[in-house]
């Protein structure tokens, strides 16, 4: 187990967007406590000030996606990361989370499945990717195919590319 001290984090991550307000990354690591915490509104409303500070950002689009996924606000999820694509195709995770949000949304599952691949060649068949990949093809009914990336990434993990359960445990 962890021993968390909440208040400490708090208590850092609010300090350090008082001498940097801009910095991107504590509010994305601010916003993740803020949802750890109970807190999705004030967790959205981070990644929204990240954004705020520099509106071109893919990453910060693309963060935002990400949240609005974790509070389940598909609609304004698949603009942001559609947003953050058009800024660079080349965002990897941004393409996984419109994987999930158009998953999570019902919608064209073959959609899903493109973003998923197109995040999985961008990484280069990297096992994390594939895990991914893995799970929406099972999810959508292609049985065939997502046993095929689990024999992928069971022979990766075999020479040791990838060693982490939880890729396995994804596809």
């Amino acid at each position: 187990t962890y021993d968390r001290d909440w208040s400490a984090a708090e208590q850092h991550l609010t300090r350090a967007l008082q001498i940097f307000p801009g910095h991107a990354m504590a509010r994305y690591w601010m916003a993740h406590y803020l949802l750890t915490r109970g807190r999705a509104t004030d967790a959205v409303a981070q990644e929204e000030k990240a954004l705020e500070n520099d509106p071109l950002s893919p990453f910060a689009h693309g963060q935002l996606g990400w949240m609005l996924f974790l509070t389940r606000q598909f609609d304004r999820a698949e603009a942001e990361s559609r947003r953050a694509l058009e800024l660079n195709p080349a965002l990897v995770f941004v393409h996984t989370v419109l994987g999930h949000v158009l998953l999570a949304k019902g919608g064209d599952p073959g959609e899903a499945i493109a973003s998923y691949e197109s995040a999985v060649k961008a990484a280069r068949r990297h096992p994390s990717w594939l895990g991914w990949l893995g799970m929406a093809l099972g999810l959508v009914g292609r049985t065939d195919e997502a046993r095929a990336v689990l024999a992928e990434l069971t022979a990766a993990a075999e020479k040791a590319e990838a060693a982490c359960p939880r890729v396995l445990a994804i596809a």
